[in-house]
C-alpha cells in the first residue's frame, strides 16, 4: 500500500510519499518482525495476512531532471512505465502533449501515478488512476493523492495550502510542512500496520529545477514506542545527488531516488560528509513529533525566527510568540484523536 500527496503551491509542483512496500509471502504466519526490522521511526515491521510490510522504497522518482514521478501499486509495471517513459523523453519538446498521450495509450492496470514538470515556466501536475484509467491535469492548490489515502484527513491538507498561501510561506517550509503533517499522520495512526508509513520523503519542481526537501532532524518525544517517560528518539534525513540518507540512532540507511543510480557511488561520494553532519547534528530543520501528543511542532534553524518549546509537568508548553497553524483544521476534527499541526515559527 502507498500514501501520496501531490499539489500545485506558488509556482511550484510538490509531491510527497510515504517508504512502506508490501511484499506477498504467501503462508506466511502473522508475526512483528524483530527490531532490527523496524523502520526508522521506530514503527514495528510486520507480516500479516501473508504479506511483509517494511520500510525499504522509496516512492518518488526524478526523472532525468525534466519530470518528477511517484507511484503506487505493482513495482514492477511501475518501473517499466518509467523505463518507457524515458525512452520517448529525448524525442519530445511538448512535454504536456508528451506526458498526456504516453498515459492515454499505455493506460497501466495496475499502478496509478502522479507526475509533476515546468512547461514555459508553469508547473504542470497530473494524475492518473488506474481504476478508472483517466489520466487528468490538477489546478493550482488543488491537492492529488494516490494508494492508501483514507488515513490522511482532508482538511488538514486544504488548511495546510490555505495558511501557506496567506503567510507566503516559501516552497522549502510548505515541503517540510507536508512531510512533517504526513509523518505525524502515519506515526499517531500506527498506519505500518496497515503498510502505509516509513519515514516521508518530498520534492518540488519550480523554475529553478528539482529540489528535494532540506535537511531535517525528527525528534520523537516521549513516544509509547519507547516505553520510557521524558525519552526522545533522534531521526535525521539527508537528501543528496538524489538518494535519501537516514540516519537514527541505531542505524543508517541509503535509498536512491534515480532508477540508475548506484549506491556504492553516493555513498562513497557523501558517506563521510553525512556521518559528520548526523554526528553534529546539524539540519535546516527541526521537528518534534509525538507518538501519543498528537502534534507537531516545526522549527527552522534560523536563529532569529527560533521559539522555544517547554516540556513541564509532561505536558507541552510553547512560547507566547510562536504562530498558531492550521487551527482551523484541528477545530474541524471529526476524531479527537487525529494528529494536526500545533504551531509553527514560519512566517
Amino acid at each position: 500500500m502507498t500514501l501520496i500527496i501531490g499539489y500545485i503551491y506558488n509556482g511550484a509542483v510538490h509531491i510527497v510519499a510515504d517508504s512502506v512496500e508490501t511484499i506477498l509471502l504467501e503462508g506466511a504466519p502473522n508475526v512483528i518482525l524483530p527490531e532490527e526490522f523496524s523502520s526508522t521511526m521506530i514503527e514495528s515491521s510486520i507480516v500479516k495476512d501473508g504479506q511483509l510490510m517494511i520500510e525499504s522504497a522509496c516512492k518518488i522518482y526524478n526523472i532525468r531532471d525534466r519530470l518528477i514521478l511517484a507511484f503506487a501499486g505493482q513495482v514492477s509495471e511501475g518501473h517499466r512505465m518509467i523505463n518507457q517513459l524515458i525512452d520517448g523523453l529525448v524525442r519530445t519538446t511538448d512535454m504536456r502533449e508528451y506526458v498526456s498521450s504516453f498515459f492515454e495509450n499505455e493506460r497501466p492496470a495496475e499502478t496509478q501515478y502522479i507526475v509533476g514538470f515546468m512547461e514555459n515556466g508553469t508547473p504542470c501536475m497530473y494524475c492518473y488512476h488506474s481504476s478508472s484509467r483517466t489520466f487528468k491535469m490538477a489546478s493550482n492548490l488543488s491537492i492529488c493523492n494516490i494508494g492508501k489515502n483514507s488515513w490522511i484527513p482532508p482538511e488538514v491538507f486544504v488548511t495546510m495550502l490555505r495558511t501557506a498561501s496567506e503567510r507566503s510561506h516559501s516552497q522549502d517550509d510548505l515541503l517540510i510542512t507536508a512531510i512533517s503533517t504526513m509523518q505525524m499522520i502515519t506515526l499517531g495512526l500506527m498506519t505500518l500496520e496497515q503498510g502505509v508509513g516509513g519515514f516521508i520523503n518530498g520534492v518540488f519542481f519550480d523554475r529553478n529545477g528539482i529540489h528535494w526537501a532540506k535537511d531535517c532532524i525528527y525528534i520523537l518525544y516521549n513516544s509509547i514506542r519507547l516505553n520510557a517517560p521524558e525519552s526522545t528518539y533522534i531521526v535525521g534525513k539527508y537528501n543528496r545527488d538524489n538518494a535519501i540518507f537516514i540516519r537514527t540512532n541505531k542505524q543508517q540507511r541509503l535509498f536512491k531516488t534515480e532508477l540508475e543510480l548506484h549506491g556504492e557511488e553516493v555513498e562513497e561520494k557523501w558517506g563521510k560528509k553525512i556521518e559528520s553532519l548526523a554526528n553534529s547534528g546539524v539540519a535546516d530543520y527541526y521537528i518534534l513529533l509525538s507518538y501519543d501528543k498528537n502534534v507537531i511542532f516545526l522549527v527552522n534553524n534560523k536563529s532569529h525566527n527560533s521559539c522555544k518549546v517547554f516540556v513541564e509537568d509532561g505536558k507541552f508548553t510553547f512560547s507566547r510568540d510562536l504562530v498558531e497553524a492550521n487551527t482551523t483544521a484541528h477545530k474541524k476534527r471529526g476524531n479527537s484523536i487525529e494528529p494536526f499541526i500545533l504551531a509553527s515559527n514560519f512566517p
